[in-house]
């Protein structure tokens, strides 16, 4: 909320893609959303992330906050075959 008043009060042009923004990404992530429970019968992120990086685009711009997706995703499936991969070395030397 804060960042929707900040980005309004500073910024009188950049209210629509302030907007735009913000609802093209809540659409975008809520219908991924929506698709992976379908196909997995279980929620894959919940609904406080979409709101979230959604949340996002009040303080930044359309570009940063795709970045800021895209950098998290790339972060998170690194972590993720780390780990996977020192779980199978540890079940390897038992």
């Amino acid at each position: 909320m804060t960042g929707a008043v900040c980005r309004f009060l500073l910024s009188t042009e950049s209210r629509l893609p302030a907007l735009l923004t913000v609802l093209s990404i809540f659409g975008v992530l809520w219908a991924l959303r929506t698709l992976s429970y379908r196909r997995d019968d279980r929620t894959q992120f919940g609904v406080g992330d979409v709101y979230l990086i959604a949340g996002f685009g009040m303080w930044f711009s359309f570009p940063a906050v795709v970045w800021v997706i895209s950098v998290s995703a790339v972060s998170g499936g690194v972590a993720s075959k780390k780990s996977t991969s020192s779980v199978s070395v540890a079940r390897k030397r038992q």
